[in-house]
């Protein structure tokens, strides 16, 4: 399910945030927030993409983690979560560039990713 590309510890863990998706703005995000000093974890269903924009980021001196998820399957959700719990104590945000939910504006619950449609961006 996923790529540690650093140790964490939650001492080390400032701010934790998930970036969910890579799309057009996903690594440009990720990146914004390394350097605003969170941890960030880079999410994708790929995980090499994931991994190439977290390698990127601790190349740099920040702190970054890759794991694959598709938002379009709860297990791959909740394994995601639980991961991030298990290592880093607490998630801090979560920024979705992977789908679109329905309706937008109204909070979402880990279930409701479950009825969150895939988007894909043209190569």
């Amino acid at each position: 399910v996923s790529h540690i590309s650093v140790e964490l510890s939650p001492s080390r863990v400032m701010k934790l945030v998930i970036v969910l998706g890579l799309g057009k703005k996903g690594p440009s995000t990720a990146n914004e927030l390394a350097r605003h000093k969170a941890t960030v974890v880079v999410t994708a269903r790929s995980i090499e993409a994931a991994r190439t924009v977290a390698d990127g980021i601790v190349s740099t001196g920040g702190n970054a983690v890759a794991l694959a998820c598709n938002v379009a399957d709860y297990a791959s959700i909740e394994a995601m979560v639980s991961r991030v719990c298990e290592h880093c104590g607490r998630i801090d945000g979560l920024i979705n560039n992977a789908a679109v939910v329905d309706p937008i504006g109204r909070p979402v619950t880990v279930a409701g990713f479950a009825t969150c449609s895939p988007t894909t961006t043209p190569a």
